[in-house]
């Protein structure tokens, strides 16, 4: 399968390797603090006006685990997965089905939340990145704690494949306040 190792975090990842159909996004992440506060794990979105496009992996102000997709002038969506276990790693994937027009959260993966049909519109202007959401302007929604094992695949990986991912244990990228 097509896939790509990503970088250090809050360092824009080239638009070039956004999305543009069907795609699977899986990262383990490990929360230190900044609960009442949203945290992207990664993002790849473009926000201007009300053409919504691109997605993101977020620990939302509310504590929860979300994926998120922009549907062009329709807006973003998110589906909601379980509250965010601090000093804990969670294995994290978002998946879009286009064939489907169906998105997808699996955390440790298990499938936790899903949506359809969802038309996703994808981000072509705007760079990814790790660690920190809003890539239409400055860093920010910076992600407090370690990520690692970043990995974009541009087809929908299968819940096999996916599982696989979980198995994986080596950690590092350090983020955010300690």
């Amino acid at each position: 399968l097509p896939e790509v190792e990503l970088g250090a975090p809050l360092q824009p990842i080239h638009v070039e390797q956004n999305p543009t159909g069907s795609f699977t996004v899986a990262a383990w992440a490990k929360m230190s603090g900044g609960q009442g506060s949203t945290r992207s794990v990664v993002t790849s979105r473009d926000s201007i006006g009300s053409n919504k496009r691109g997605f993101f992996i977020y620990a939302s102000s509310s504590n929860v685990w979300q994926f998120w997709i922009g549907a062009g002038g329709i807006g973003f969506f998110p589906v909601t997965g379980p509250a965010v276990q601090l000093g804990q790693w969670t294995h994290l994937v978002g998946r879009y089905d286009s064939a489907l027009s169906r998105m997808e959260l699996f955390v440790n993966g298990v499938s936790v939340a899903s949506f359809s049909p969802i038309t996703y519109v994808a981000n072509t202007a705007r760079p990814m990145r790790i660690g920190a959401g809003v890539t239409e302007s400055t860093a920010s929604t910076l992600f407090n704690g370690q990520i690692d094992q970043v990995r974009l695949y541009q087809v929908t990986l299968s819940n096999e494949r996916g599982a696989e991912l979980v198995s994986k244990t080596e950690r590092a990228i350090e983020c955010g306040d300690s």
